[in-house]
């Protein structure tokens, strides 16, 4: 229900569907709804506890460009997108930065 609701809070389009389908015109049963979006609600399920399905692919599409530096540079998406598939990273990151570690340094 947590994943539901944070679905159609998050995806306006879905939430106008919903709101039509179920709510309104009562075409679809809440589960019916719910079956035709698995696998939306698989990846929001995902999303929220940091699990990736196995064989998913990574859609991570950093510019990997490393420059004299050597140094891959990340942004935000990219760095969500590894908590979500690593949580490990995602704790080591929570405890290190920023009291033992920049963000730069990590």
């Amino acid at each position: 229900a947590v994943t539901r609701s944070s679905l159609l809070s998050s995806n306006p389009t879905l939430r106008a569907q919903h709101t039509l389908l179920v709510t309104e015109t009562k075409t679809l049963t809440e589960d019916d709804f719910w079956v035709t979006h698995s696998q939306t609600l698989s990846d929001e399920y995902a999303k929220i506890y940091g699990k990736i399905r196995a064989g998913m692919p990574s859609s991570i599409k950093s510019n990997l460009d490393l420059g004299l530096s050597g140094r891959v540079k990340l942004g935000v998406e990219e760095m969500r997108q590894i908590f979500i598939m690593y949580p490990a990273v995602h704790c080591a990151y929570e405890a290190k930065v920023p009291l033992e570690l920049s963000e730069e340094q990590f």
